[in-house]
């Protein structure tokens, strides 16, 4: 099977606008450290019936959603940030 994907690269998940990312991963765009916040890629709660505990809901990395069918190499699910990137959207459309 041949695991590598051709990635669209001018759709950059920090230029995205469902990313969120700490400050420092902001300031260095380290992209490791983004998370998407679009409302299908947030895992949710758990409950384990046998020690009584709840861990919490959280949302996936950029990275894995990009490899995941829900945005894909292609940045599906990807809208500009800012108006610097309107064009790029614009662009992405016309692709289609």
């Amino acid at each position: 099977m041949d695991f590598q994907r051709e990635y669209d690269r001018n759709f950059k998940c920090c230029d995205c606008k469902y990313s969120q990312a700490s400050f420092l991963n902001r300031l260095f765009k380290l992209s490791a450290g983004f998370k998407c916040t679009l409302p299908e890629s947030k895992i949710k709660e758990k409950y384990d019936p046998v020690t009584g505990t709840t861990t919490p809901g959280f949302y996936q990395y950029c990275s894995t959603v990009r490899l995941d069918k829900l945005c894909g190499p292609k940045a599906n699910a990807w809208e500009p940030r800012n108006k610097k990137h309107l064009f790029l959207m614009f662009q992405k459309e016309c692709i289609k």
